[in-house]
């Protein structure tokens, strides 16, 4: 069974992150962000927000 965290990077909605070579994924269903950097690198992970 997949983390939280991986389960938004691999079925999440990706958009370009606010700082150069991020990704930003959103998962509508758990309300979870998770910044991803170009490396694939989790920058941070944030709660309760689209």
């Amino acid at each position: 069974m997949p983390s939280i965290i991986e389960n938004t990077i691999n079925k999440g909605q990706a958009l370009p992150g606010s700082f150069a070579g991020t990704l930003e994924y959103y998962d509508a269903v758990n309300k979870l962000k998770v910044v991803v950097g170009k490396n694939g690198q989790v920058i941070t992970i944030i709660p309760g927000r689209g």
